[in-house]
């Protein structure tokens, strides 16, 4: 467990974590600080199987206490894990910005690629020129926000096909506006997009 006042993590350049018993890369952040994280053509694949009552993710980042998660990914595979691909996590008072481009994320057991607000924070999500497919048992991307604020996702060019759930599953306790711009959205559990009572789509 890590404490500070702000934690950075930055891998890159053929980085990345594959074939581990436990998560590719798990990053627990637990007093007050917040979490920047640069991540870039790295691969965290094949990871997870080592306890079957807990499978593990492939990249999972956990922020707890006052401060904020703000996670960059650029050329990333997450793939083939036995839980989740990419799982980010904000849990208390802060906000949660996520950026994706290029992701490549196929195959996993849990979703594909997730993002939860715990806390009274905002979140913000930017997924662009990405590949969600595959899932065995559950969502292609999932995004969650459990406390007042406001949520914005917006994906772009990008492919989420042949999920075991729903392509995009938007579980939020506030307002907030889905944004679809070019995307390949195909044989996914319908409806392929949830979104809650009074979101607006674009």
């Amino acid at each position: 467990m890590l404490r500070a006042p702000l934690i950075f993590l930055r891998i890159g350049w053929a980085g990345g974590a594959l074939f581990n018993g436990g998560d590719g890369i798990e990053l627990d952040e637990t007093g007050d600080g917040s979490v920047k994280a640069n991540v870039q053509d790295s691969s965290f694949d094949q990871n997870g199987p080592q306890d079957p009552a807990d499978l593990e993710d492939g990249f999972d980042i956990d922020e707890a206490g006052d401060g904020d998660l703000d996670c960059t990914l650029k050329n990333v595979s997450a793939s083939g894990n036995f839980d989740g691909g990419i799982d980010l996590d904000e849990a208390g008072d802060g906000k949660l910005i996520a950026k994706a481009v290029g992701l490549s994320v196929t195959g996993n057991e849990a979703d594909g690629f997730k993002t939860t607000e715990e806390g009274a924070g905002d979140s913000k999500v930017t997924l662009v020129g990405s590949r969600i497919v595959g899932t065995t048992d559950n969502d292609g991307t999932e995004f969650e926000q459990e406390a007042p604020g406001t949520m914005t996702v917006k994906i772009t060019k990008t492919l989420i096909a042949s999920n075991d759930g729903q392509a995009v599953n938007i579980d939020s306790d506030t307002t907030g506006t889905l944004t679809l711009k070019k995307n390949t959205i195909v044989d996914n559990e319908e409806p392929q997009i949830d979104t809650p009572a009074g979101w607006v789509i674009k």
